[in-house]
């Protein structure tokens, strides 16, 4: 039997909750599945539990999802019939929503047939519209998707499946989603001007074999009338977390109770152990009760909690697996989606009492990671990181909605991050010569804060205790004694070259190909030059790429008595590299200033560098123009089209080619998600003729857009046609 997954986008006002949303452990609503008639009315009941098992009682809020207008449903959740068809009934309360399923007969009939088999494994996922999310599925799936516009379902929405293969499912105009193959990719729901959109995962469907049991919390200490909720974890033998339901048992049953669900209370003192168990496997707890009153950081009973999220692409968040975690938990990361693949398998672990707040945790790409999207074949796509640098992860803590950087922790957290034998095998080394680093805002590899770190070569995973939370790396661990050593490069009075050959550091931040050659005399004396990332250069008005060149000891911009050639490497997706020039950077007034010696200014395409002769150190950028250029095509086109922008996603800039098989009125023009507009490319007569434009990703003021989707718009005379673009920052 096909298991049925109800994912709901849900677009409703935000209702005003005495209760704390961290408070809630599950909503449920009875009957699952029901058969009624024509005119007969039936009481949907719906449970929401807190987190120790209790019964919460509060308002709920009700909604119908039918394509056939099957019947009506109340506030308190009474369904009548109204015609026959199928229905589905929704309880939710904030972001916690649970559905059933309602057959309508359209009449009694005279010798009733047996009833259908129920549909098991009923799951509803609510969301809004205008957000993205992940879902993970099985071949054989099948996804009834459905938009709600206000607790309403519109049946406008236009559905379409991105995926590699191409051929892995199938959907129709209903929203009915079929997973036919294994594969990734994106499921789009449009609705007007606002979009719906999935990162989907199918999986192959097999047969996993549990290898242990991990219990959280471990060892405990709690007085007597204390709870602790225990959480157990099912690993199967890849060291992946599986599905299953444990039985819960104590060792002395004299001592205390344990529910079903693992809520443990303490009755009398001794010691005991809790016990989990799944088929032949099992996993042990202990827990010591005192008759005496704990420190309560000894005990289970006051717990911080963590929000978990992951930031996509577009520069969206959303939530990583069930989006929340509490001290004691190990958050695991799985089901992410090419490219970004290579975290699956991430684990962090906080121990008890090793936070002082509630959190927030962003999981992020770090900056030094370069995005390389395949056109051709997503599954290809990949990141790619400097030469020193086998995997990374940024780790962003929020406390009340402020970014704290870095979060030290009370209790050091255990922290895993998974490695590719292949990229190893690739470039020569094996996992014995990896480490484990934080990576500073300037590029600078530091082990200061990370201790006990363990090669876990079968499962290609290291993993090692830190003390807080910024860029985590695996980089090669003699790329550390080398950055220390060569971070900082002599300028002499007689000049000479600095590049990868004096300063190997670079490799750390990503300038293989820069370069300066400083000619005799331009300094008095012997100085020592420092050239990293600048972290001080708002995300909206960033280069293409954007170094620091400082002195040590001396403040400010550092003056030369001759011209100095820098030479910047830029990226290779840059479109329009005639449009590239070298500005250097204002703290002051925050914007990029042309240099002096603009006319020395050359691109060298080929190697992908920049170079102008400047007369000071600063910060300098490969700076993209901020007008938008048009460049003609040969050839003479059979019709008018609009082809896909190149590259996309992209940053900072995207090249949108149209063609017109005649003279006409050409207007291209980009829109947000909301259909407001952003800016106006070109409006006016176009011979016949194949056009390229470049987008600098800025609006009609000069303001640099956020990340997220984007529609450009070509209209003529006689023909209009959108499509969808991502941005991301």
């Amino acid at each position: 039997m096909k298991r049925i997954l109800i994912v709901a986008f849900i677009a409703f006002a935000v209702l005003t909750m005495s209760v704390n949303a961290q408070e809630i452990k599950s909503l449920t609503v009875l009957p699952s599945e029901s058969e009624i008639s024509v005119g007969d009315s039936l009481q949907f009941t719906a449970t929401l539990l807190d987190t120790t098992g209790a019964v919460i009682d509060t308002s709920l809020v009700w909604n119908i999802v039918t394509l056939e207008n099957v019947g009506t449903v109340d506030d308190s959740g009474l369904f009548i019939a109204e015609a026959g068809g199928r229905g589905i009934i929704i309880a939710s309360f904030g972001e916690f929503a649970d559905s059933a399923y309602v057959t309508v007969e359209a009449e009694v009939p005279d010798d009733p047939e047996e009833p259908e088999e129920p549909v098991a494994d009923i799951k509803t996922l609510s969301v809004a519209l205008s957000t993205i999310t992940d879902i993970e599925t099985n071949v054989g799936d099948i996804l009834q998707l459905i938009v709600l516009n206000n607790g309403v379902a519109d049946t406008t929405a236009t559905w379409s499946v991105v995926a590699v293969p191409a051929d892995i499912a199938t959907i129709d105009e209903s929203g009915l989603f079929t997973a036919i193959a294994s594969g990734s990719g994106m499921l789009i729901a449009t609705v007007g001007d606002s979009t719906a959109t999935i990162n989907l995962i199918v999986a192959p469907v097999i047969d996993r074999v549990a290898a242990s049991i991990e219990i959280k919390p471990g060892k405990n200490t709690v007085a007597i009338g204390d709870s602790i909720a225990f959480k157990a974890e099912i690993i199967d033998e890849n060291g992946d977390e599986m599905e299953g339901v444990v039985i819960w048992s104590l060792s002395d049953k004299t001592l205390g109770t344990i529910s079903e669900s693992g809520l443990f209370y303490a009755l009398v003192a001794g010691e005991l152990t809790v016990i989990a168990e799944f088929g032949d496997i099992t996993g042990e707890s202990a827990i010591t009760i005192s008759d005496e009153v704990v420190d309560p950081g000894q005990g289970d009973l006051i717990r911080n909690t963590i929000q978990v999220q992951r930031e996509l692409m577009e520069g969206q968040q959303v939530k990583l697996g069930n989006g929340k975690a509490d001290e004691g938990d190990t958050i695991k990361i799985t089901g992410i989606p090419n490219p970004f693949n290579f975290l699956n398998g991430t684990k962090i672990y906080f121990p008890e009492g090793s936070l002082t707040d509630n959190i927030t945790l962003t999981v992020k790409i770090p900056k030094i990671g370069k995005i390389k999207i395949s056109e051709t074949n997503p599954l290809e796509s990949d990141i790619e990181f400097p030469d020193s640098i086998m995997a990374g992860v940024s780790f962003e803590i929020s406390v009340n909605d402020t970014v704290v950087h870095p979060y030290h922790f009370a209790t050091p957290l255990e922290v895993t991050i998974p490695y590719r034998q292949a990229l190893l095998d690739k470039i020569g080394i094996t996992p014995d010569q990896l480490g484990m680093f934080f990576l500073t805002e300037s590029g600078e590899l530091v082990e200061e804060g990370i201790t006990d770190i363990v090669l876990d070569e079968p499962n290609k995973l290291i993993r090692g205790t830190i003390a807080h939370f910024s860029d985590v790396v695996l980089a090669q661990k003699d790329s550390l004694s080398g950055q220390i050593e060569r971070q900082s490069a002599q300028v002499s009075k007689g000049g000479g070259r600095i590049d990868m050959s004096t300063l190997p550091g670079l490799r750390n931040i990503g300038l293989d190909n820069l370069s300066v050659d400083i000619p005799a005399d331009a300094v008095q004396e012997q100085l020592n030059l420092r050239i990293n990332l600048p972290a001080s250069i708002p995300a909206e008005k960033a280069a293409a790429r954007a170094v620091e060149f400082t002195i040590e000891g001396h403040v400010g911009q550092f003056n030369f008595n001759k011209p100095v050639t820098i030479t910047i490497p830029y990226p290779e997706d840059v479109v329009d590299e005639t449009a590239l020039t070298i500005k250097e950077w204002d703290p002051a007034g925050e914007m990029w200033n042309p240099i002096e010696l603009v006319e020395t200014i050359v691109v060298d395409k080929a190697a992908n560098v920049i170079s102008a002769q400047v007369n000071h150190f600063t910060i300098y950028g490969a700076v993209e123009s901020d007008v938008p250029t048009i460049a003609e095509e040969n050839g003479l086109p059979g019709g008018f089209s609009l082809a896909a922008n190149y590259p996309n996603p992209f940053n900072p800039s995207t090249t949108i080619s149209f063609s017109t098989p005649e003279l006409s009125n050409v207007n291209i023009t980009i829109f947000n998600m909301l259909g407001q507009h952003v800016v106006t490319l070109t409006d006016g007569v176009k011979p016949a003729g194949t056009y390229s434009i470049v987008w600098n990703g800025r609006n009609e003021a000069g303001m640099a857009v956020t990340s997220g989707i984007y529609f450009y718009r070509l209209e003529t005379g006689n023909f209009s046609e959108t499509r969808k673009m991502v941005f991301m920052r």
